[in-house]
């Protein structure tokens, strides 16, 4: 997926997110299928332990830039809400509405603390797409780089010398 497709998802919000990932769903049952199959020792083969190599590098080809925006957007609309809800108080309004993400806070005392949790509560979509997304690219890796062990041992173990 490009990065103006990707950008496009969270432009939409929550309804962006959702079908972000929904559109990513083969690529997470994929990864669960892998670790089901690594778990169970069932990849053993050169040729199956290519394959499950491949469909992970391009997943976490895949998944890195929706990570990293995911990331991003989750930093911006923090600051975009502490920012809105510091002005909201300042104009003595009792309720912060947000159009974008769906919510409201009620405003009480303004304090920096109140403030940066409030914005925090406010980002929890994308704190969650963030974490989802991390989480998968960090399995990708790990399986990654034990296929990889796996490859190299079975090769080894293949041309090693008949004594």
């Amino acid at each position: 997926m490009i990065y103006s497709d990707i950008i496009k998802y969270f432009e939409k919000g929550e309804q962006g997110i959702t079908e972000l990932l929904i559109k990513c769903q083969p690529e997470f049952e994929s990864i669960n299928d892998i670790q089901g199959r690594l778990k169970a020792n069932l990849i053993t083969d050169d040729e199956s332990l290519s394959e499950a190599l491949s469909q992970l590098t391009g997943i976490y080809m895949y998944f890195e830039p929706i990570f990293e925006v995911s990331q991003a957007y989750k930093e911006i609309e923090e600051d975009r809400i502490y920012s809105a809800i510091r002005v909201a108080g300042e104009k003595g309004l009792e309720i912060y509405k947000d159009d974008v993400l769906n919510f409201e806070i009620p405003i009480k005392k303004i304090t920096d603390n109140i403030l940066k949790s409030e914005a925090h509560r406010g980002v929890r979509t994308y704190i969650r797409v963030r974490n989802a997304f991390e989480g998968y690219v960090k399995a990708c890796d790990k399986g990654i780089a034990s296929i990889q062990s796996l490859l190299k041992r079975e090769q080894k173990d293949k041309y090693k010398p008949v004594e």
